[in-house]
Formats: structure tokens, sequence, C-alpha cells
């Protein structure tokens, strides 16, 4: 495929649908509508656990796009190419907690069929000894609502499955981390 044209069918100011045309190796046109990022195109995701006690950390945030809460990672978007940096940064805001990052991973695709976006998964680690992390209190937005949850890893799949029985919805990152492979 070779892309030939593409414009916005919509653009806002964080998101926009994309309209693109792409000459197929038969011939044909191809028309593909695209959700893309207008600004901070790489989003994040923070795998955070605390050390010495092996806890992660998941967040229970309020999404408006679904109106309904959702179990999730921490994230966000990156403002610069520096994604451990801004995984720091975005952990701090989002739980209060100050972490070191281990490993990020490449490049990756969230929803290749739907969305132009892509992302990076950042591992950190916590140290819950250091004072710094005592006492922490998250830095929101006035439009963010996120409730900072600690569990083990063996306590996640049963916490994930009390909280979707409520009514709850989960993020498709927590669910394969810790229930499709660890919850057999």
């Amino acid at each position: 495929m070779k892309k030939i044209h593409e414009k916005f069918g919509y653009k806002g100011k964080w998101v926009g649908v994309l309209e693109k045309t792409f000459a197929c190796n038969n011939g044909e046109l191809s028309h593909w509508e695209v959700v893309t990022r207008v600004k901070h195109p790489i989003s994040m995701t923070m795998i955070a656990q605390l050390q010495p006690s092996g806890r992660i950390v998941l967040i229970r945030q309020y999404r408006p796009t679904i109106e309904n809460w959702v179990i999730a990672f921490p994230a966000g978007l990156s403002e610069s190419d520096d994604i451990a940096t801004q995984a720091t940064r975005e952990l701090k805001e989002e739980t209060g907690y100050t972490g070191k990052v281990v490993r990020v991973s490449p490049r990756i695709c969230s929803n290749a069929g739907l969305f132009s976006d892509f992302m990076h998964v950042v591992e950190l680690e916590v140290d819950e000894n250091d004072p710094i992390n005592a006492n922490v209190m998250a830095q929101l937005e006035s439009s963010e609502e996120i409730e900072v949850v600690l569990l083990q890893p063996a306590a996640i799949l049963p916490y994930l499955l009390e909280q979707n029985a409520k009514g709850v919805d989960i993020s498709v990152g927590v669910w394969y981390s810790f229930a499709l492979y660890k919850g057999r």
C-alpha cells in the first residue's frame, strides 16, 4: 500500500480524525478513518512496583470517554523524547510516588486498526523506605479523579474480578499483565 492523500475530517484540541487514502497493490483505492492525537503523539504506561513490599501501583480513574471508572496503570502523554523523565514526572503527578526507571519498552502500537498513536511501557521501582515516598500526594489536574490502589501481584486478579462485578471497567494493559497469563 502507498498513501496518496490524507486530510482531517475533524480536528479538536487533543484528537482528530484523519481520512487517509491508499493505493493498494491491485490498483484499487482504500479509505481509512484514523483517530490521531493532535499534540503529544507518544503516550506512556507506567508499571511501578514498590520495594521492598513488591506491591504494584494501580489507579482507579474516572474516564469521561466511557462514563465509568477504570482500573489501570498510571499513564500519560510524553511532552518530549525523554520517555524516562516524562514517565517519572507522570507517575509523580498521578500517584505522588517518585520512582526509578528500570526499563523502557521500544515504541509500540496500542490499537493500530483505529489509532495512529504510539506508546512506551515504562517499568519503575519505587523505594517505599525513601522519605520522599512517605505521605505521598498526587498532583492531579482539576479534571482528573484518580484513586491509587496498591496490591500484591497475586491479589490483582481477584481485585479486578471484584471491581468488574461492581461495574468498574478494566484497562487492557492491566488485564494482559496480571490476569490473562498469571490468572491461569
